[in-house]
């Protein structure tokens, strides 16, 4: 379908190609080829989406080569990166910023108390809507540095964190709506992430929990943690409305961006109509 192609085709995606899928990283994808509300379509092959990249087989890492990435943003907090480095990346000599988009939130003792009450699905929604509100406002200035980046010209750029779905999910989601694109298109590529999880990730989650909250969690919270939900990522732009009014406000108070730079990224990304 023109959906499975347009959000699930990984690398190199085109309207006329097959998907692609990538075995040892199933979240990765390009978000080119998705259309604004004016009509323009988001260039393929200059912006990619991911989890973190860190044993590809070699199949997979051909086709990453391929890609000629220039810079990786890297969502995660510092004892991730220490835990998985980014080692496969810096092998292949690319440039690679460090953005440290929720300081560790997730690791912090108050946004899990809900969870140890009650280690259920309806905690687990609870602590997953805690750090969505919180993700505006933690993003803001990343969100900031990756525009002035892609603005510039330092392309192909990869985007991720852990799961590829929260942290680069938000700032995916803030991008797109930067260059114009609909909510429901927004929306589409947000949830492309459903069950795209490797075992790395899924066992980073079972530890995480059972550090913080002391017990081994059901399958339905632990779905909760690491799934997607259109409610999640309602939430954190609810929020951009509650504190900001407009989403403009919001790029150009909390991020930092002016016109100049808005346009710039326009200009890099978009294809004429």
């Amino acid at each position: 379908s023109d959906k499975h192609r347009r959000y699930s085709c990984g690398l190199h995606c085109d309207d006329a190609m097959p998907s692609l899928s990538l075995t040892t990283v199933p979240n990765l994808r390009d978000i080119g080829g998705i259309v604004t509300t004016s009509g323009s379509r988001v260039r393929s092959g200059l912006v990619y989406r991911s989890e973190a990249v860190l044993d590809p087989d070699p199949v997979d890492a051909d086709t990453l080569s391929s890609a000629r990435i220039a810079l990786i943003c890297d969502l995660r907090g510092a004892s991730e990166r220490a835990r998985a480095p980014n080692h496969w990346w810096l092998s292949q000599g690319v440039r690679l910023i460090e953005l440290d988009i929720l300081a560790d939130i997730r690791g912090s003792a108050a946004i899990w108390d809900e969870l140890r009450t009650d280690p259920t699905f309806a905690g687990a929604f609870s602590t997953m809507t805690r750090v969505y509100r919180e993700l505006p406002n933690a993003a803001a200035p990343h969100l900031g540095i990756v525009a002035r980046e892609v603005a510039t010209g330092n392309l192909p750029v990869l985007i991720h964190c852990t799961a590829g779905k929260d942290r680069t999910g938000f700032l995916m989601a803030a991008l797109l709506r930067l260059l114009g694109v609909s909510d429901a298109a927004i929306m589409e590529d947000y949830l492309a992430s459903a069950g795209q999880l490797n075992q790395v990730v899924i066992d980073a989650t079972h530890a995480l929990a059972f550090h913080h909250v002391g017990k081994k969690l059901g399958n339905q919270a632990l779905d909760a943690l690491t799934g997607v939900d259109p409610r999640y990522l309602d939430t954190s732009f609810a929020t951009i409305t509650k504190h900001y009014g407009d989403f403009g406000f919001y790029l150009r108070r909390a991020a930092g961006l002016d016109e100049n730079i808005i346009e710039a990224v326009k200009r890099q990304l978009l294809e004429a109509p």
